[in-house]
């Protein structure tokens, strides 16, 4: 079990401010933590392959294409042409 002084110093790093009762829940809590970490570098795991996902699934994905009629249905109708910007309404009153 690790002792007090190693969670008030682990709570420093974190920056925070534990009571007397919170220190010793995590003295608790951390010394779980650790026995379970040693439990899981007791494993062989010389055959295993590495894996950067746990799964096999994979994203599609689609280019992302400007589509100019839904632009001019959708944007055009509201914008104005300003030099070479279009220039929208204004959202705030300026009062």
């Amino acid at each position: 079990m690790i002792d007090k002084e190693q969670v008030k110093h682990i709570a420093k790093l974190a920056r925070l401010h534990l009571k007397e009762k919170e220190i010793s829940f995590f003295q608790v809590e951390l010394s779980k933590i650790l026995d379970h970490i040693a439990k899981i570098q007791k494993l062989d795991l010389k055959d295993v392959k590495p894996t950067l996902f746990p799964t096999t699934l994979c994203n599609i994905f689609r280019k992302d294409l400007p589509k100019k009629e839904e632009f001019e249905k959708n944007l055009l109708p509201f914008l104005e042409e300003k030099e070479r910007f279009l220039e929208i309404p204004p959202i705030f009153d300026e009062d």
